[in-house]
């Protein structure tokens, strides 16, 4: 049963024989260090990006588009105004223009991805971290 030394548990005093070695205090540290970081994680793992973040990201990939069309379209038509060749460089510096724009878009879209997953990683070698080297 439980003896009369040690701290008190409710109405049972529980005797205590472990004493942290100095290795032990500083993996105990680690340890709570490590669980902190965890429940952080967890509770933003939850949340969903912000309405706000979203809107700001299409808003992004829309302007991409828009500006490499406006400005293909821009340059086309005043080098037609230029040459005297009135449609064909608008054409040609039109579709060049949703060119750029879609592979801004496309370059967008990755660095978002790749933001996505070097966040991840880094929860992920935080979250494997060996404390005991």
């Amino acid at each position: 049963m439980a003896e009369n030394t040690g701290k008190n548990t409710g109405n049972l005093k529980v005797r205590n024989n472990h004493n942290p070695g100095p290795g032990e205090d500083d993996r105990l540290k680690a340890l709570e260090i490590r669980l902190q970081a965890a429940r952080a994680r967890g509770k933003q793992q939850e949340k969903p990006p912000s309405r706000g973040v979203v809107l700001g990201r299409a808003f992004r990939l829309v302007s991409e588009l828009v500006i490499g069309l406006v400005v293909g379209g821009a340059i086309g038509w005043y080098l037609d105004q230029w040459l005297g060749t009135t449609p064909i460089m608008l054409l040609i510096f039109f579709v060049l223009g949703v060119a750029a724009g879609v592979l801004n878009v496309m370059r967008a879209a990755k660095s978002f991805e790749a933001d996505a997953s070097q966040d991840e990683d880094a929860l992920n070698d935080y979250g494997n971290h060996d404390s005991s080297k």
